[in-house]
C-alpha cells in the first residue's frame, strides 16, 4: 500500500470533475459549496486552488494526530465536520482518492452521518422536494436512483470539463481567504 507521505500535496481529477458537478448544482439550484480536505498542512495549496473555480469556503483538516488514520477513522472525523458545518442537501464525494486509493471514503462517510448513498452516479439529473436523482452505471447498464436528502452522491462522472480559475477567484484566494483548523470542529 502507498504511504500517504509520499504522495504530493496536488488535486487529482475525480476531485476537479466533483467540485465542476458542485458548481453546476449551485448554479442550477442555488446555494453554496464548501470543499473539506484532509491532510498535511502541505495540502494548504490544494485547498486554495479549490476556491480559485469558486467555491464558497475550503476547510483543511489537519493536525499530526491524523497521520496514521484508517480511512474508517478518517470518515468519521469528516462526518464530524460536516455535521458542525450546518445543514447540507448534498456531499458529493470522487470515486478515490490517490494516496489510499481504497474507494471507501463515501460509503464510510455517509454511514457516520447516517444518510443514503448513491454509488456510481453517473449523473445528478434533478433535485426536487427533498429528494435527489441521479443515474448510476452498472455491469453494462445505467439506473436511475432516488434518494431523500441529506445524501452522499459518490461521482464517477469523468467527462464533466473542468471550470477553470477566473482573476477575482485567484485574488480574494491568495488573500488568505482560505479556513485552516487542526480539530473536527472548525466553527467553533
Amino acid at each position: 500500500e502507498m504511504q500517504r507521505s509520499l504522495v504530493g500535496s496536488e488535486m487529482c481529477i475525480r476531485d476537479r470533475n466533483v467540485i465542476k458537478e458542485a458548481l453546476d448544482l449551485r448554479d442550477r439550484y442555488g446555494g453554496t459549496v464548501d470543499v473539506i480536505g484532509f491532510g498535511p498542512l502541505s495540502a494548504e495549496d490544494v485547498m486554495k486552488e479549490t476556491l480559485t473555480y469558486g467555491i464558497d469556503d475550503a476547510f483543511l483538516i489537519s493536525d499530526s494526530q491524523f497521520a496514521d488514520m484508517d480511512v474508517s477513522q478518517v470518515a468519521k472525523i469528516v462526518a464530524a465536520v460536516i455535521k458542525k458545518l450546518g445543514p447540507y442537501d448534498l456531499v458529493l464525494c470522487g470515486r478515490q482518492a490517490i494516496d489510499g486509493d481504497s474507494a471507501h471514503m463515501a460509503s464510510m462517510t455517509s454511514c457516520a452521518l447516517e444518510i443514503p448513498l448513491i454509488a456510481y452516479s453517473d449523473e445528478i439529473t434533478e433535485m426536487k422536494d427533498g429528494s435527489v436523482f441521479a443515474t448510476c452505471m452498472g455491469d453494462q447498464m445505467a439506473y436511475k436512483v432516488e434518494a431523500k436528502t441529506p445524501a452522499m452522491i459518490l461521482s464517477i462522472r469523468e467527462k464533466n470539463k473542468n471550470r477553470f480559475p477566473s482573476v477575482p477567484d485567484i485574488m480574494k484566494t491568495y488573500d488568505g481567504t482560505c479556513l485552516l483548523y487542526t480539530s473536527p470542529s472548525p466553527r467553533d
